[in-house]
């Protein structure tokens, strides 16, 4: 190995124990996967960074979030919206409560289990809403 390769080496051994670095030019976040003569090219603007002038380069930002009341109700709404069109919608079918003897019951299927197994049935009564349920 050459010596030239060997500081490229050294370079990028340095380098890539830091926090990312951007393009001087245009601020892309740098591939160091293109390298051409000790140089890192940006895949966006094709500027070229030399390798020393990254090797002590260090990005800090600081970035602060604050919500407002309006948008923090704004995503409850969407999020209570959003669990209303979740529920279960349940059909119907002819058969006899076990509790009172009904004889139509509101029903839906969910996999409880693990994928190689069935699926469970969950059984609503009409009358008297007793629920209870069932292992396919």
């Amino acid at each position: 190995m050459s010596s030239s390769n060997m500081a490229v080496e050294s370079t990028f051994n340095e380098i890539f124990n830091r926090p990312p670095t951007f393009c001087e030019d245009c601020g892309e976040l740098l591939d160091f996967e293109i390298i051409t003569n000790d140089n890192v090219r940006c895949q966006k603007c094709g500027g070229e960074t030399p390798l020393e002038n990254i090797k002590n380069h260090y990005i800090e930002s600081e970035e602060k979030f604050e919500m407002s009341k309006e948008w923090m109700n704004k995503l409850k709404n969407k999020e209570d919206k959003l669990r209303q069109e979740q529920k279960v919608k349940k059909a119907v079918v002819d058969e006899t409560c076990p509790k009172c003897g009904y004889g139509k019951l509101y029903y839906y299927v969910q996999q409880t289990r693990s994928a190689d197994e069935g699926s469970t049935v969950f059984y609503e009564c009409m009358k008297c809403k007793f629920k209870f349920n069932q292992n396919n």
